[in-house]
């Protein structure tokens, strides 16, 4: 179980990297563009900015799987380890359950959004809104990973 959430976590990071990667070139084209040629093409901010959301919320579960996501940690830190497992555990059941609402929420987004289109790309926006879905269930399988090595006895990054 753990080497397939790894691996899903490490397409995840992949397709991120990819994800820049495009993003970078679309705004360097835009910059290019915009300088030389005087004629910004319009589709070139409207890619990036979804390939930024993308990017964003595919990142979500991996930086919970190797704890590296942004947390005030100064309470924590002080206290006794058995207190920083109910901690961890309290936190993580939380964000699952966030998650789990999310991915409902998520899902009827998608729904009402499949018949809008994106002005300059024209795409279908279900495309872009499928992210939310996606990193909800991201985040619920690396938050299930957490609570497990919680109840294992690895309750926190700092062990």
């Amino acid at each position: 179980m753990w080497r397939s959430i790894h691996k899903l976590n490490k397409i995840c990071t992949y397709v991120a990297t990819v994800f820049l990667g495009i993003m970078v070139a679309a705004i360097f084209y835009q910059v290019v563009a915009r300088y030389f040629f005087n004629s910004p093409p319009a589709w070139t901010e409207e890619i990036s900015r979804y390939l930024q959301v993308w990017l964003v919320c595919l990142m979500a579960g991996p930086l919970i799987y190797s704890a590296e996501h942004l947390e005030i940690d100064v309470v924590f830190n002080i206290m006794s380890k058995k207190a920083q497992r109910r901690c961890d555990l309290v936190r993580h059941t939380i964000s699952l359950i966030f998650s789990i609402v999310i991915l409902y929420y998520g899902v009827l987004l998608n729904i009402l959004k499949k018949p809008q289109a994106s002005p300059a790309l024209e795409i279908s926006m279900a495309w872009i809104y499928w992210v939310v879905p996606i990193m909800a269930i991201l985040i619920a399988i690396n938050q299930i990973t957490a609570i497990i090595s919680v109840f294992k006895g690895k309750a926190s990054k700092n062990e």
